[in-house]
């Protein structure tokens, strides 16, 4: 695997991170968020956005006018954003137009990368992975929406295998079984970020008046929990995701929007907030350990809502230290 260069020095010990999702074009919102940001400028290192800036729908025909201001709004946001971070990590959203999935040829700005299926080197011992898009919806066996730009599970467990993530896991598995001394062990830290959550995670659960639907993608969950990837799962410190708008939160707690909040299902998820099973019993309740020590949904803007995180490189080692979340 080629060495990429870092973004920042590689004497960084210490990052503030902030992270955006689901904003939905919601211009009240983002005003507010960049007040924040003005704000707290001094003290801002990373900004991570996890999709849905906009709304486009890829099920319907869209007038090439609307595309393009869709667009434009896009990087406009991403280039005032970029005035207030020294580095934006974007991940595209089911509802972002194509062309965002096309970074290659996208430059927005020096400081602006979007991941989709690819990698950054933050900084020394500091990596983002990244997937953006979602599975199709589904509620009760029926499909609720549809899946961009994945149609199926498979899909999105192709792409995945096919990606710089998988040659990642590979680089990582690889140097777990070489016959290496324990001083030139791998100490990355991995931040997974992705538009659609892991299936089964409480933080992809959806509610609703008289059921709960688990919206997370099986062939994430899948890719992470596959053998092969073991030591990668073993570098990821931080699980990040937007898309699940009712499943906000991190660790044990649990925020959700006003006018849900006296669903009686929001009890139970109180309980476990943030952990994963692969099964789940009858009532939906999961019923096994957790596999990421941390996972947690930032969405959504367009509610009001975002989150902050500090690391710190202690010894040779990335940690998150401190998560917060805040409200306009």
């Amino acid at each position: 695997m080629e060495e990429e260069k870092s973004f920042f020095k590689d004497d960084t010990n210490s990052l503030n991170f902030v992270v955006i999702s689901d904003l939905h074009n919601n211009k009240e919102m983002f005003d507010k968020f960049m007040e924040w940001c003005k704000v707290h400028q001094e003290i801002l290192d990373v900004c991570i956005m996890l999709g849905d800036m906009e709304n486009y729908f890829h099920n319907r025909k869209m007038e090439t006018r609307d595309v393009e201001e869709m667009e434009k709004r896009v990087i406009d946001r991403c280039k005032q954003i970029s005035l207030l971070f020294k580095l934006i990590l974007f991940i595209p959203g089911n509802h972002e137009p194509p062309m965002f999935y096309h970074a290659s040829s996208l430059q927005i700005s020096d400081n602006v990368f979007i991941l989709h299926g690819s990698i950054k080197k933050i900084c020394e011992g500091l990596i983002a992975a990244g997937v953006g898009g979602c599975i199709p919806g589904v509620s009760r066996k029926q499909k609720i929406f549809k899946g961009y730009p994945f149609n199926t599970e498979v899909d999105f467990f192709n792409f995945l295998q096919s990606s710089q993530i998988e040659k990642l896991a590979q680089y990582y598995q690889s140097s777990s079984t070489s016959s290496i001394s324990e001083s030139q062990l791998i100490d990355d830290a991995v931040i997974f970020l992705t538009h659609d959550g892991p299936v089964h995670s409480l933080t992809t659960f959806s509610m609703n008046e008289d059921h709960i639907d688990s919206l997370g993608s099986v062939a994430l969950s899948k890719f992470l929990l596959h053998s092969s990837h073991s030591s990668l799962l073993n570098h990821i410190e931080i699980l990040l995701h937007g898309h699940t708008h009712e499943s906000v939160g991190f660790f044990g707690e649990h925020i959700v929007a006003q006018e849900i909040a006296e669903i009686e299902q929001v009890q139970y998820f109180d309980q476990k907030f943030g952990e994963y099973s692969t099964n789940i019993d009858e009532e939906g309740v999961p019923t096994e350990k957790p596999f990421l020590p941390f996972t947690a949904n930032c969405c959504s803007l367009t509610l009001g809502y975002f989150t902050t995180f500090f690391m710190k490189k202690i010894e040779k080692r990335w940690i998150v230290e401190e998560f917060s979340e805040h409200f306009l």
